[in-house]
């Protein structure tokens, strides 16, 4: 039995966690080395208003920190700060959403339903966590690291959205 101030012993040694993070960070510099060789007009991107750029910074961050922390060791201190770190970015993620009607000036568009979603599981999954249920918190959290980050980074890339024109615009 442990303590609820001890992370859980697990059968997996050290070698095991550090493996999935390199394996995640591996991953992610291979997306990043490929958003070079497609050459992005960065400049579009610099041209869009502060508020779109401090989401998508923010959304970019929250990718990075949440492949690391699904990937590593659970329960300790270092997972509960970065646990802060993340879930404050991605709040910081999805209110800033709410406010970008670019595409749909003055209204709210189907999109912003993911807002809603995320929103709400991500709360749910923190609420979880306080309470001491943790399967419950990781399910949430690997539901919202999925649909609120790797999903709405599909979604970013519908063809003539911003994204789309950064990268593949001719």
């Amino acid at each position: 039995m442990t303590s609820s101030s001890t992370p859980a012993q697990s059968p997996r040694g050290h070698g095991y966690y550090a493996a999935r993070i390199a394996l995640t960070l591996a991953g992610l510099a291979t997306i990043a080395a490929a958003s070079f060789t497609l050459n992005p007009a960065w400049a579009l991107f610099a041209a869009e208003p502060f508020l779109i750029q401090l989401h998508l910074y923010f959304a970019l961050f929250a990718l990075a920190l949440g492949a690391v922390q699904l990937a590593g060791r659970k329960g300790g201190d270092l997972h509960r700060v970065a646990g802060w770190f993340w879930v404050s970015m991605m709040a910081i993620v999805t209110i800033s959403s709410l406010f970008i009607m670019k595409e749909n000036p003055g209204r709210w568009s189907w999109i912003h339903l993911t807002t809603l979603v995320h929103g709400t599981t991500l709360t749910l999954a923190v609420v979880f966590a306080l309470r001491r249920r943790i399967k419950w918190h990781a399910r949430l959290m690997a539901v919202t690291y999925v649909s609120g980050l790797i999903g709405a980074l599909i979604l970013a890339f519908i063809p003539d959205r911003l994204m789309w024109r950064v990268f593949f615009a001719l």
